[in-house]
Order: C-alpha cells, then sequence, then structure tokens
C-alpha cells in the first residue's frame, strides 16, 4: 500500500522535509499545501500540489509534516488532527500558549502521533554528550553553559534574510523560537527550569522586528534534591558560528561542539582535556532522515515519539517564561 503524506509550507525547512522523505520512502505519494505563497508548481520530489485544507483531505494523507510559519502550527494542526492525521510539527510547537493544550489533548484522545521536530536530538554526539552527563561522568553536575551564534543573513544566503520567516514577528521569528534547539536539549539533559532570568532585546544591526540576542540564567532542580545552575545565550549576530555546551560537574567537565561534532573532557588527575566522541559531520540530511524514520516508526508501532507535544509545550513554556522574566524591572543600578 503505498502512503501518502502531506508537506504543509514549501520554505527552506519544507524542501529539506520533502528531501529526505522521498530517501525514506521513495514510493510515496507527496504532497504539498503551499499556504503562504500560491505557486502552482509542483515542487521537485513531490506528486500534487492544493491550496487549501478540502483540497488536502481529499488526497487522503494519513501523516502530515508542518513546516509553515510557526503562528500558523497549531491552527494547522488542529485541523489536521481533527481529520485523524499523524504530524511531525517543525521547531518550535508553536509562538504561544494558546490551544497547545487542545492539540496535545486531540491527538492523545484520537490516538495520533504528535512529534516536534527537534533535529538537534538525532546528532549523535549531542546523544553521547547526554549519556556521559547521565552516567555521572564529572560527578554531581554544578552549572552548564549553552551557546549558539549564527549570523542570520549567512543563514540563506541566496535569499533576503529580512523577507524570511525568521526576521519577522507577524510569522513566529525571532532569537527565541529560531534557536529554541538549545533550550530543548536542556531540558532534555537536566529537566524542568524552576526559574529563569534573562535579557532579549533587539540590537537594531540586522534591520528586523524581532529580537536577535537572549541571555539567560536558570536554576533547575534535579531528582537528588539539589539544583543546577546554568546560562543559554542565543543570538543572530555571530561570526563565525559558533554552538558549544559546556557543563561543569565535581569531579571534570565536558564540552559538546556541534560544528565540529566531537565531545571533550576534562580530566582533573591529569588536567587535561580528553577527545572522547569526534565523527565526520556527515551530510546534514541524514539528521532529518533519521527523525522521519523515528516519526514513522511512533505511527506504526503506536508508540511515543522521540519529542512529544508535552515536550515542545515545556520548551514553549520555558521561551514564554524567558520574555516575561525578560520584561521585569528588577535590575540592579551600579551607576
Amino acid at each position: 500500500m503505498t502512503n501518502t503524506f502531506l508537506i504543509v509550507g514549501m520554505g527552506s525547512i519544507g524542501k529539506r522535509h520533502l528531501e529526505c522523505l522521498r530517501i525514506v520512502d521513495p514510493e510515496a505519494r507527496i504532497i504539498v499545501w503551499r499556504q503562504y505563497h500560491q505557486n502552482t508548481t509542483v515542487p521537485y520530489g513531490a506528486d500534487n500540489v492544493v491550496f487549501d485544507l478540502d483540497s488536502a483531505l481529499e488526497l487522503s494523507p494519513t501523516c502530515a509534516i508542518l513546516a509553515n510559519p510557526t503562528t500558523l502550527h497549531v491552527p494547522t494542526a488542529l485541523q489536521l488532527a481533527k481529520a485523524g492525521i499523524h504530524l511531525l510539527i517543525e521547531k518550535p510547537i508553536s509562538n504561544a500558549m494558546e490551544q497547545v493544550d487542545e492539540l496535545i489533548s486531540l491527538c492523545e484522545k484520537n490516538g495520533l502521533v504528535l512529534m516536534v521536530a527537534y533535529v538537534l536530538r538525532f546528532n549523535p554526539s549531542l546523544k553521547v554528550f547526554r549519556g556521559l552527563v547521565k552516567s555521572g561522568k564529572v560527578g554531581r553536575v554544578i552549572s552548564f553553559r549553552a551557546e549558539v551564534g549564527q549570523y542570520l543573513p549567512d543563514w540563506r544566503p541566496s535569499s533576503d534574510y529580512r523577507n524570511g520567516v525568521s526576521a519577522k514577528k507577524e510569522l513566529g521569528g525571532g532569537a527565541l523560537l529560531e534557536l529554541s534547539h538549545e533550550l530543548d536539549y536542556i531540558y532534555w539533559i537536566f529537566g524542568n527550569v524552576r526559574t529563569v532570568s534573562a535579557i532579549v532585546q533587539n540590537s537594531g544591526v540586522l534591520d528586523i522586528d524581532v529580537e536577535d540576542i537572549v541571555e539567560a540564567v536558570m536554576e533547575i532542580d534535579t531528582t537528588d534534591g539539589g539544583s543546577v545552575i546554568g546560562s543559554v545565550h542565543l543570538d543572530m549576530l555571530q561570526r563565525p558560528a559558533c554552538r558549544t555546551c559546556r557543563v561543569v560537574g565535581e569531579s571534570g567537565a565536558l564540552e559538546w561542539d556541534v560544528i565540529e561534532n566531537a565531545v571533550r573532557y576534562y580530566n582533573v588527575d591529569t588536567k587535561q582535556w580528553e577527545l572522547i566522541f569526534h565523527a565526520p559531520n556527515k551530510d546534514r540530511n541524514s539528521l532529518f532522515v533519521e527523525q522521519i524514520e523515528s516519526f514513522l516508526s511512533a505511527v506504526r508501532l503506536e508508540k511515543k515519539p522521540r519529542v512529544s507535544g508535552h515536550d515542545g509545550k515545556a520548551v514553549l513554556q520555558l521561551i514564554q517564561g524567558i520574555r516575561k522574566a525578560a520584561q521585569l524591572t528588577n535590575k540592579v543600578m551600579l551607576s
């Protein structure tokens, strides 16, 4: 039986999902629903293009990948879930909390897979890094520092960055939503954040209407009754690109470098950094292929997906908490 998939949105990430889905299931029937641009051309690799919900549903898709603007994620997902369609939603799950619980409940009630596409969870070096932290490689964790900085105009050099989703508030852009992978993996490694303080700013450098730099400090309760203090830096300004996380423990430190795809361990006995894991950077599509395979496995086996709707909600709650913390006026003026 030929599988029928719906991809909503055909920006850069939609095109990547289309390419990867064709790798995963070469015989699949793939429908593209263009919500935002009424381009009648059938994208390469797709079988059909539609422009409204009814036309999409007439072709009876069983699964959908939502790669439309973040502000449209939940309204679109609710329509599809009501039709009994399994959902893989690009990160973040939404730009606001409204109707997120309704979507999660509807999918649970209808026995549908709801997965959020935090693709870094499929990165082999992150899986090693998390495993080492969880195994106690550095003893009790005291603190962490996560950082990502990527110059927005370099993300998609062939187009004007100011016209893209990442640069527009109305479409769910900005550093907090676009770079929320860091918030997801911190939640994945350490759990729910208890307190947070933050600075969220638009530097004015990029001529956009969303924040382009964020600094957040947080406290996370641990299962042994203690706590971990950490900080997260997100920016759309930094050159060269940087993406790292360092965990400091009572008996050493671990550092994950995403760009180098490497994990290092600081040995307090030798006072040296040791390379624990390193792998050549494969085609980036490999992570997206594995993500789609994981989603389809959850659908086929009727099991919980790697990144559930509840996980997506937890990250969105942290995003909202950071925004709220940044609005508080409890700063100490030193001069």
